[in-house]
């Protein structure tokens, strides 16, 4: 499959790490699981061979990490990048003086990653040395524009596969093709129904998988990264560029009226993008389309 835009983790349950393992771009991990030895010893054999990413465990355990259990974590584990504490709550200054505390503690600052609630905050990080961010999904329900200024960072949780489309961050992690397995839903289920939040079951990480919830899961993972195969979605997206010939390119060249223009656009993209959905949209222009030739030309 070709690379993705997008390198993915997903979160699973503890007993699945093997089993995902080569579904895999990087391991993005919580410094709270480390307490289960089991999760410690297959890290441990990872770090050597994959990108590994702990994350400090506030949005699981709803307190900051202290800065020297972190300092220990990556002495011990010696991990590709390390989040510093962060807070919902916190201010640009309480973030940033949590990670420069953390690099106080001997951890490189090119290791070192910072939470960012705006775009605005990244500039200033950046001049204390530090280049590598993250954004919480709760600070992500932005406009397009605001979105796309958090391109260079790792995505915290998953929103949308628009969002990633849009952005084109770096990394993101995320627990939810193998939440809607365990629902029993798959990805383009989720997809077509808006891309609704689905929180994490109660205790995720120690979930049993039936054989049909750990398929659906693979089968939702395989489906994101063919969604984010590099593609430029704004000048080339894929499902306008199908045959020999760009839609707009048909649309421009046989001077098609804006009504007629948007049939041909959502019949030729049903197959590739909304389905039926998009049928109903062909469907809904046609008939505006009828409506105004027939009372254009009723002499």
């Amino acid at each position: 499959m070709p690379e993705t835009i997008t390198q993915l983790s997903f979160e699973v349950p503890l007993h699945y790490l093997r089993e995902f393992d080569e579904d895999q771009d990087f391991y993005f991990t919580l410094s709270f699981l480390f307490k289960d030895p089991c999760y410690w010893d297959t890290i441990q054999r990872l770090v050597n061979k994959r990108m590994v990413w702990v994350d400090n465990s506030t949005n699981e355990v709803r307190t900051p990490d202290d800065v020297n259990h972190l300092a220990t974590l990556y002495r011990q584990i010696r991990p590709t990048r390390i989040i510093a504490p962060d807070h919902p709550d916190w201010g640009p200054e309480t973030i940033l003086t949590n990670a420069l505390a953390l690099a106080k503690k001997h951890v490189p600052k090119g290791r070192i990653v910072v939470i960012t609630h705006h775009p605005d905050w990244i500039g200033h990080f950046f001049s204390y040395g530090i280049s590598n961010f993250a954004v919480p999904y709760d600070f992500r329900y932005c406009t397009r524009d605001k979105l796309k200024r958090f391109g260079g960072c790792h995505f915290l949780g998953l929103l949308s596969v628009e969002e990633l489309l849009i952005a084109r961050p770096k990394t993101c992690d995320t627990s939810m093709p193998i939440k809607l397995a365990l629902q029993g839903l798959t990805l383009r289920e989720w997809i077509k129904a808006g891309c609704p939040h689905i929180h994490s079951t109660p205790n995720f990480f120690h979930l049993k998988m039936t054989r049909r919830q750990v398929r659906l899961a693979k089968q939702n993972i395989r489906h994101l990264k063919q969604a984010l195969v590099s593609e430029d979605p704004v000048n080339h997206p894929r499902h306008y560029t199908q045959g020999s010939i760009e839609v707009l390119d048909f649309i421009l060249d046989q001077k098609l009226p804006y009504l007629a223009g948007q049939v041909i656009k959502y019949v030729c993209r049903y197959r590739h993008k909304g389905g039926v959905i998009d049928l109903r949209k062909a469907e809904f222009y046609l008939r505006r389309l009828i409506r105004e030739y027939e009372t254009h030309n009723s002499f």
